[in-house]
């Protein structure tokens, strides 16, 4: 104790890896968003699944954007982390684990995927796939509780239909602006 500071010190300081931190933040910001939108825009085209069109582009964008291959599972986090805001009004307890799934399937995807050639056409089709196995969950539910969906009473075929198609655009215009903001921010 002479008075005069250490060379050495045990602590280090440590450093933040900022890029990390965003590369994890954008998809849970995402899904956040996602989760947001499909709660509070309601527009007037009463079709099941209209809401696959931002929710799979914001996936798809998240999945795009990510160098990581868990930037879907990220998504379905933000989406999980927001289900179950009072404000947002879902009623129905399983509202997360239906809306996580579709993140889930593309995350499996990314993950099963080696496809270099034929990379769009892969994503829009498994996007068009996660979303469209949202109201395949909410049967499997409804045969188990004997409480179905109310768009899937009207006609289940219709309904599944028209989840994969509105997943398959939403996919589309999410990959479509990812490459679009690639040669616009190049």
């Amino acid at each position: 104790m002479n008075g005069k500071l250490q060379q050495k010190s045990i602590l280090k300081v440590s450093q933040i890896n900022y890029a990390l931190v965003i590369e994890v933040l954008i998809p849970i910001v995402l899904g956040i968003i996602a989760i947001v939108a499909h709660a509070r825009y309601r527009s007037g085209m009463n079709l099941p699944g209209h809401h696959g069109l931002e929710f799979m582009a914001l996936l798809l964008i998240a999945q795009s954007t990510g160098k990581t291959k868990w930037s879907a599972y990220l998504f379905s986090l933000g989406v999980a982390a927001f289900a179950f805001v009072p404000f947002l009004g879902f009623k129905n307890p399983l509202v997360a684990l239906i809306y996580v799934v579709p993140g889930v399937v593309l995350g499996l995807a990314g993950l099963l995927s080696s496809l270099t050639k034929y990379k769009i056409l892969f994503y829009a089709i498994a996007g068009a796939l996660a979303y469209g196995s949202i109201p395949l969950l909410r049967l499997i539910f409804g045969l188990f509780t004997g409480v179905l969906h109310k768009s899937l009473l009207a006609s289940p075929g219709f309904t599944i239909i028209s989840f994969f198609m509105f997943g398959l655009m939403g996919s589309l215009i999410g990959l479509g602006a990812y490459h679009l903001g690639k040669k616009i921010f190049k």
